[in-house]
């Protein structure tokens, strides 16, 4: 997580802007830092809230597990292994693929 936007730099505005409906193709540079102040002026609070975003999700899964029969935890360790096998197949795919493209 980006502390503060004196770290961000133009590829954080340029991913910001993308995301954010389409900032890049209407803010002037003169307006970037400007928009740097503001981002900066609310990443610390943003950042303590998704922290206790997780803390709260985690809170909610471990009561949820708490819910389960060993037979079903076991199941869903399972699952969770094969989802995680499988994202980082597709992360190596794309990977190689990237590699692929660059090399032409």
């Amino acid at each position: 997580m980006v502390d503060s936007c004196e770290d961000c730099g133009a590829d954080f505005f340029t991913k910001w802007a993308k995301e954010d409906a389409g900032y890049a193709a209407i803010v002037k540079k003169s307006q970037r830092q400007s928009i740097y102040s503001i981002q900066d002026k609310y990443v610390k609070q943003i950042g303590d809230l998704n922290k206790q975003i997780q803390a709260l999700e985690q809170k909610r899964d471990a009561e949820i597990a708490g819910v389960l029969s060993a037979e079903q935890k076991q199941v869903l360790a399972l699952i969770k292994k094969i989802r995680e096998e499988e994202k980082a197949e597709d992360a190596e795919t794309a990977a190689a693929s990237a590699g692929a493209s660059a090399g032409n």
